[in-house]
């Protein structure tokens, strides 16, 4: 597994382990409103000035319309089973935030950090 920047800690499946992605910067590595909605797919960054400071947060998975840039997203799955299909929230990251429960999960299965499946 290579990465540039890390991911941070997050529950992963096996599939994100092995399969290739390509990395691009998170909305977190920007600092300013232009930069933040510029990220590119569009509209998958938005400005939060809720917080203090403001900050670049993910927009969330639905904004991605095609199952190459959803499946990029480590957050994101592409759900075949809808007609359409449509960009969900992958399964071992939006369900579990722990490290021990996601370990512990007999549905993903699901790894923590996808280190050592």
């Amino acid at each position: 597994v290579c990465e540039w920047g890390g991911v941070g800690e997050l529950c992963m499946s096996p599939d994100d382990v092995y399969g290739t992605q390509v990395l691009t910067a998170g909305c977190h590595a920007y600092d300013n409103i232009g930069a933040c909605e510029a990220h590119q797919p569009a509209g998958s960054c938005k400005w939060d000035d809720t917080q203090n400071p403001a900050v670049c947060v993910e927009a969330g998975c639905h904004v991605h319309d095609n199952e190459g840039s959803c499946e990029a997203d480590l957050l994101c799955d592409w759900d075949q089973t809808k007609s359409p299909a449509v960009c969900v929230d992958a399964y071992c990251p939006s369900t579990h935030k722990a490290k021990d429960k996601c370990n512990a999960d007999s549905l993903g299965p699901c790894y923590w950090n996808a280190k050592n499946p």
